[in-house]
């Protein structure tokens, strides 16, 4: 019986993975498997030989004929994951040798959906832990106020078996988190701090911010859940956020979260 699968999309990134992977190799735990998903990059991946050494019998490459993107790479992982819960890591992020422990710890002999735990984020020369605040069951709202990073969530793959929510760029995981809350799902974020990644000028932020699609993006992702909602607290919780995009200027995702908090406040 598998318990975990280990899943690295990757794209144009061989240094990268290998790096990856060898975060995932300390971390594992017995009774795992590991899926790397090349999405259809320029020059072939190869596993390197630490992935077949750390896991001899349960270990695949799986090379897209096509680019799908991180959430349409994430879910031909999943697709072929035969564990009983998920663990994504993006090949430029690192898993601490804590991650696996934790998070199962978290969601063992529980009925939980997903467990989510806090990541460190480095900026030029300085880091800090996200989300700020953790320790508590998640509802819908609490979700989007203290999103944590992909590489920080377990997820029971019976719940999520049928792959993430790829309607909106770059929202995919959160949206598929929220729409389980939202449908009765349940989930703990917990402080455990079991991953770190780097909030790169050059990378997504920037190019948002500059392309002006990140305001457009937050507001498609309300009007989808919106659309999804099925109580009335929580559409009036979009509703209302939805007005502060429309209004404001958001010009990271940091100031979006800023923006958020005063929404919470009764």
């Amino acid at each position: 019986m598998i318990t975990l699968t280990y899943i690295i999309t990757t794209y144009n990134r061989q240094v990268l993975l290998e790096r990856a992977i060898g975060y995932v190799a300390r971390e594992r735990c017995a009774g795992s498997e590991l899926i790397v998903v090349d999405d259809n990059s320029l020059e072939r991946v190869i596993l390197p030989k630490q992935a077949l050494e750390a896991f001899p019998e349960a270990c695949q490459l799986i090379r897209n004929p096509i680019n799908l993107g991180v959430i349409g790479a994430r879910n031909v992982g999943i697709a072929a994951a035969r564990g009983q819960f998920l663990l994504f890591l993006d090949d430029d992020d690192e898993s601490f040798t804590n991650r696996t422990s934790d998070l199962l710890a978290g969601i063992n002999h529980t009925d939980l959906d997903f467990v989510a735990a806090r990541s460190l984020m480095a900026t030029g020369d300085t880091e800090k832990t996200v989300p700020a605040q953790a320790g508590f069951i998640l509802t819908p709202q609490l979700l989007l106020l203290h999103p944590p990073h992909i590489n920080a969530v377990l997820w029971r793959r019976a719940t999520f078996f049928a792959g993430l929510d790829g309607r909106i760029p770059y929202f995919g995981e959160h949206i598929s988190m929220i729409l389980c809350l939202l449908r009765g799902g349940k989930a703990w974020l917990s402080p455990a701090v079991v991953a770190k990644f780097r909030y790169i000028d050059a990378g997504l932020t920037l190019r948002t911010q500059q392309q002006r699609t990140l305001q457009g993006y937050l507001t498609d992702m309300y009007r989808l859940l919106l659309a999804e909602s099925n109580t009335t607290a929580f559409r009036q919780w979009c509703e209302r956020v939805l007005q502060l995009l429309n209004q404001e200027e958001i010009r990271d995702f940091d100031d979006y979260l800023c923006h958020l908090q005063p929404l919470m406040e009764p």
